[in-house]
């Protein structure tokens, strides 16, 4: 899996938390972006935040699927990011998000890490039944 490879590799403790119901059916294209996003967050990690610690999370609240990536490494202030070209990950992380009608939420600050949160709606009525399969 990418995420282990990734831990490994960058010799990172990773923390990886699911909370969503096994049942709970989500949308190739909300799993796509999910997985983008997170891979994302992921290589920004390894390219800037010198940390060694990670914490990956998705879970499912109020209708909205949410995907955390939090690294306690070097962090930034947003108004010292130079040109586009610097930008483009959190740009195309914040386009993925948009598309999906979700929200995205950078918390960082230097010296404290970094927090992208992303919370995308998801219909519930796309859960599977638990006793026959069939959509409920």
């Amino acid at each position: 899996m990418y995420k282990v490879e990734l831990s490994q590799s960058e010799k990172w403790q990773l923390a990886y938390i699911v909370d969503v119901p096994p049942d709970l059916v989500i949308p190739p294209d909300v799993e796509t972006a999910l997985f983008r996003i997170a891979q994302e967050a992921l290589s920004n990690a390894r390219k800037h935040a010198q940390t060694d610690h990670i914490r990956l999370s998705l879970a499912f609240q109020e209708h909205q699927i949410i995907l955390e990536v939090q690294d306690w490494g070097r962090g930034f202030r947003m108004e010292q990011l130079g040109d586009e070209r610097d930008r483009l990950g959190l740009i195309g992380m914040q386009e993925r998000t948009a598309l999906l009608n979700g929200t995205f939420e950078i918390e960082s600050a230097p010296n404290a890490g970094v927090r992208i949160r992303v919370a995308i709606p998801l219909d519930i009525t796309t859960r599977i039944s638990p006793t026959n399969g069939d959509r409920a």
